[in-house]
């Protein structure tokens, strides 16, 4: 991996740790027969979260009941929104539009495996729970030799829509012309699962996503493998609309309670996430 490969990214999430934070109160008990001490304004309220159900293992359709949404991010969801004591309500839509979802007020949170940046940090409200990196997948075997994020000039990329790593791949294709190098030839997709049978197919040489996603589809997967990795300070949060302080707090204090029990681990190790991804909870607001 080059300093240039790490500035691609590093340059999507800058000021990501230098601004906006905000405290957490100290982990507590969960209480959802006192929502009207701890938090008032959420009283007969239902959250209405947007998300893909289409990024296992993160959310994803129950194969015994397609109706049913499970994975980490599910199983976490129900764990604080029952520690608060409010219900929540799954609104599925496509992962490019599901931040204007809730900056337009139709869903309160947007909570599927979204990266933090500070472009979207001026958008929504973030509670970051989980440290990221970056995964690279290849057709089982390396057939184009993809070492590096420099490797990929002239080659068929792919990422899904309005994704950090959609947007990397851009950045590198413009280093890539700069160097008198072909640029990338980048297909975009609306799920992972699209991705995964393009790559599979060899329509694209290599997709870019989370690396625990990653993981998990190779795992699945015996097509699939992972060329490289990046490990770096991106970080995964649920998005607040920002005219919702109370409700960020009250997922910020469920959060820290999930963590300090062990709950959170057990989720990440239920769906195959290494528990070294729990991140201590963090407001960020810009």
């Amino acid at each position: 991996m080059t300093i240039r490969a790490l500035s691609v990214l590093a340059m999507l999430t800058l000021g990501a740790t230098a601004a906006g934070l905000g405290t957490v109160q100290a982990a507590q008990q969960c209480a959802p027969d006192k929502l009207a001490e701890r938090y008032p304004a959420l009283i007969g309220k239902t959250v209405n979260v947007g998300l893909t159900a289409a990024q296992a293992p993160y959310t994803y359709p129950d194969p015994k009941n397609l109706d049913h949404i499970i994975g980490a991010d599910a199983d976490l969801m129900n764990e604080v929104f029952a520690c608060i004591g409010v219900p929540w309500k799954p609104n599925l839509g496509a992962f490019a539009g599901l931040i204007t979802s809730v900056t337009e007020g139709r869903n309160d949170v947007m909570w599927d495996s979204l990266l933090y940046t500070p472009a979207r940090g001026k958008q929504v409200d973030f509670v970051i729970y989980e440290s990221a990196g970056t995964g690279f997948l290849v057709q089982k075997g390396n057939p184009k030799k993809v070492t590096s994020l420099d490797a990929v000039c002239g080659m068929n990329v792919g990422a899904m829509l309005g994704t950090v790593q959609e947007a990397a791949f851009r950045a590198q294709g413009k280093l890539c012309v700069k160097d008198g190098k072909p640029d990338v030839n980048l297909l975009t997709f609306g799920d992972e699962a699209q991705g995964d049978r393009e790559v599979m197919n060899g329509r694209i040489d290599v997709i870019m996503n989370d690396l625990g996603q990653a993981a998990y589809l190779i795992s699945k997967e015996p097509q699939l493998e992972l060329a490289f990795s990046i490990q770096s300070d991106l970080h995964i949060g649920a998005a607040v609309n920002k005219g919702e302080p109370v409700l960020l707090q009250a997922i910020a204090d469920a959060l820290t309670i999930a963590q300090a029990d062990g709950s959170q681990k057990a989720i990440f190790v239920k769906y195959g996430l290494d528990p070294a991804l729990v991140f201590p909870v963090e407001i960020r607001k810009q």
